[in-house]
């Protein structure tokens, strides 16, 4: 407990209390927000687990077949598809609230089209590889939002979770210790005044009574 000056009066009694009802009230309201963030956390952190594995099992499949596909295709054609290609992704961030956290709303699209080479030139398997990976990319994008967002709500949850710990185990019972420390004080200072009133009496009356 602070070992700075208590002043043991009612008007600081009432003002303590006013304080302690405000804190309590505060440490509900971060109790809630934390489980509230949990549960969207955990929801938000499978949705993720599951579009990482759909993710990862299609872009090792379509790397299996553009390995394939550059077996037999001269690597100089290959980087002259690449630079040549019309296809582009478009991708549109917004910022929303979940709570309190800031996290970014991601939407892309890719625009042109992702087969813009001869096929007479090249084999099938190019084909579905660039045709996977171009199927994949909105998953991606959708991954790289849910992922970014479970990252976000862990570093709120471990904030919040601070928050509710400092009010619990040290703001609330200091200041309750406070409270009954200035209880005291002013439950022994009416003692006294009650003794120093019947002294009073006592010698008022004895007085009268010579």
């Amino acid at each position: 407990m602070s070992q700075s000056y208590i002043a043991a009066t009612r008007q600081e009694l009432l003002k303590l209390k006013d304080k302690f009802k405000s804190a309590k009230r505060g440490h509900k309201l971060l109790k809630d927000k934390r489980d509230s963030l949990i549960q969207i956390f955990m929801k938000t952190y499978k949705e993720a687990a599951i579009m990482r594995a759909f993710f990862d099992k299609e872009f090792i499949n379509s790397r299996e077949r553009f390995k394939l596909a550059t077996s037999n295709i001269n690597d100089s054609y290959l980087k002259a598809i690449a630079k040549t290609t019309e296809s582009k992704i478009y991708i549109d961030s917004k910022v929303k609230s979940i709570m309190g956290v800031k996290v970014q709303d991601l939407s892309g699209k890719a625009v042109g089209g992702a087969i813009n080479y001869s096929q007479l030139e090249t084999n099938y398997h190019l084909d579905e590889a660039v045709n996977k990976i171009a199927n994949i990319v909105p998953k991606l994008i959708e991954l790289i939002e849910k992922e970014y967002r479970v990252r976000k709500l862990a570093d709120e949850i471990e904030k919040t979770r601070k928050r509710v710990n400092a009010l619990e185990y040290v703001i609330l019972p200091e200041m309750m210790q406070k409270i009954k420390l200035i209880k005291s004080k002013l439950e022994e200072l009416a003692l006294q005044n009650t003794v120093r009133l019947m002294k009073i009496k006592k010698q008022i009356t004895k007085n009268e009574m010579v």
